[in-house]
């Protein structure tokens, strides 16, 4: 059998495509190691948002092949980067980081067993496929048994900060044990949406194109010389309801991507060349795997795209732009998803990840506050407040147009609790911008909210701007904004005691409420005895900074 590890770095995004990679790796009949000295292939998933991110890639691409060579059992591994800094600079890191057996983009992670096939060679691959596997109760192999292995850093997921997001880096383990992966299985064993058998040996869809013809690629890294890069320009690739994916999340708790891309200009941001154009799933294609995903006990679906709001408009008849409201009356929207994931049995929660401001409109409030399953939590970027800011950033929205939402926001869906990013040390940021900002804090008082120093990104048009600031006034602003927003968060949480809460227990000990997404936001502290994966009502005790007491 092959043994694949992997190491998925970045946002719930590339979680995602990780999840895909392992489901096709799985549906291929090879196993899933989470002990790197176990593995024929090692795949890092890297991200390449921000330097922080590109920084923790390299270092983990470096690492592996350093611990590789280390040890004779790893004469042979093979090293394969994916993700977004292979979509974005292969070519670069091809020369850069020669030891990389292969590079591959966001078109290639269904292919990823024909590739590991190819990268191994078809005669390694045939030997290592025929042997048996030894008694490794840790090994996830494609007849969908498992051990208790423990996840350690080939299997592992690191959550690392994006400015279209969140606030901070959370390093996530996310466990290839029977505790979680296991329970992503089907009765007969296959992954979630899949099905068992490999259907299809896509090899000549994986090389690269130019001018839309193939152009042939080398077999072997001895024949090209160094590393094979199977990327792709421009990706197109969206998943489906039935797309092969391993969960790499808890039971209880799952990502759906619903679309792929981003169509917004941001000058700060790299996502549209890295990502793509914006292209939606269908509704029915979103829905049916919602209710699988109910059906097999998860309690909490939390909707992600590079633009949430965005769903569906690439798909209407007529011009869309980076301004249009959200209208049902002109196709399907994402009120028409949440209305039709809302009509779903079962008890679960519904959250909506990485909106625009650009894009809200009235009918999408009215459809929140209509939507039972719909947490009362909005996750919206806003970047910025001062019209100057908003104008260089190229954020399609005024100061007017962002306050006048916020309060219909809050009128139209009580108890709402409204996460927010914010970048500080743009080009051209004044000291009176800032104070803009930080009054504008003061006076909204977000629920959630994070704070990112900007990082000039290569290829930006903010990166070719005039004013750069100085790494020390980026630091001195953020740590205002951080405090302020400490303080705000306090009296947030003294607002909760003596409240009864409803809670979704993660671990022992630790649940979260509606106002709290994954890996992001603050916890809950309950009772170890209260079943994982499941609701209760708490009663809030005691507070810290970020976090409710129910104990």
């Amino acid at each position: 059998m092959i043994k694949v590890g992997l190491i998925s770095l970045g946002c719930a995004k590339n979680l995602i495509d990780s999840e895909i990679m392992a489901g096709h790796l799985h549906q291929a009949g090879m196993g899933l190691t989470p002990d790197a000295t176990k593995a024929d292939v090692l795949i890092v998933n890297t991200c390449s948002f921000i330097d922080a991110a590109k920084e923790e890639s390299i270092e983990a691409i470096l690492k592996a092949n350093e611990d590789r060579g280390l040890k004779k059992t790893r004469k042979g591994q093979k090293l394969i980067v994916a993700g977004c800094m292979a979509q974005r600079f292969a070519g670069e890191l091809q020369k850069s980081i020669s030891e990389v057996d292969a590079f591959i983009g966001l078109d290639q992670i269904t292919k990823i067993a024909p590739i590991i096939t190819e990268v191994l060679g078809p005669e390694e691959a045939a030997k290592r496929a025929k042997a048996k596997s030894t008694a490794d109760s840790s090994v996830i192999t494609g007849n969908g048994t498992a051990g208790t292995g423990t996840a350690t850093a080939p299997f592992t997921s690191a959550f690392a900060p994006e400015a279209h997001a969140h606030a901070q880096s959370h390093s996530a383990s996310t466990a290839a044990n029977a505790t979680q992966l296991p329970r992503a299985l089907s009765a007969n064993g296959a992954p979630v949406y899949g099905a068992a058998g490999v259907t299809e040996r896509p090899w000549v869809s994986l090389a690269p194109t130019v001018g839309g013809a193939p152009v042939p690629l080398p077999q072997s890294r001895a024949e090209a010389g160094g590393p094979v890069n199977y990327v792709t320009e421009k990706p197109v690739y969206i998943p489906d309801y039935d797309t092969p994916r391993f969960r790499l999340t808890p039971a209880h708790m799952a990502y759906v991507k619903i679309a792929e891309g981003c169509n917004h200009p941001c000058s700060f941001c790299v996502i549209p060349r890295m990502r793509g154009k914006h292209r939606s799933r269908t509704v029915e294609s979103v829905v049916r795997e919602v209710r699988q995903l109910v059906a097999e006990g998860v309690k909490e679906i939390n909707l992600i795209s590079q633009d949430t709001t965005y769903f569906g408009m690439d798909m209407w008849e007529g011009k869309t732009g980076p301004r249009q409201p959200v209208d049902s009356s002109r196709g399907d929207s994402l009120c028409t998803l949440l209305r039709q994931l809302n009509a779903i049995e079962g008890d679960f929660w519904i959250r909506i990840l990485y909106t625009h401001p650009a894009h809200w409109s009235d009918e999408l409030i009215e459809t929140i506050a209509a939507c039972d399953k719909v947490a009362r939590y909005i996750d919206m970027p806003l970047q910025h407040i001062a019209d100057n800011m908003l104008n260089l950033m190229r954020r399609e929205t005024d100061r007017k147009h962002i306050v006048d939402l916020i309060a219909r926001m809050r009128a139209g869906i009580p108890g709402l609790s409204l996460r927010t990013t914010f970048i500080v040390g743009f080009p051209g940021e004044t000291a009176e911008d800032f104070d803009t900002l930080m009054d504008f804090i003061r006076e909204t008082r977000f629920e959630r909210m994070g704070v990112f120093k900007y990082s000039q990104e290569e290829g930006t048009r903010a990166s070719r701007m005039e004013g750069h600031l100085h790494h020390r006034t980026k630091q001195s602003r953020w740590e205002k904004a951080m405090k302020l927003q400490k303080e705000i968060a306090r009296d947030v949480s003294k607002a909760s005691l003596g409240k009864t809460v409803r809670v979704l227990v993660d671990r022992p000990g630790v649940a979260r409420s509606f106002a709290d997404a994954p890996d992001i936001d603050g916890r809950v502290l309950v009772d170890p005895k209260l079943p994982v994966g499941s609701f209760a009502d708490v009663v809030i005790r005691g507070t810290t900074d970020y976090d409710l007491i129910a104990r």
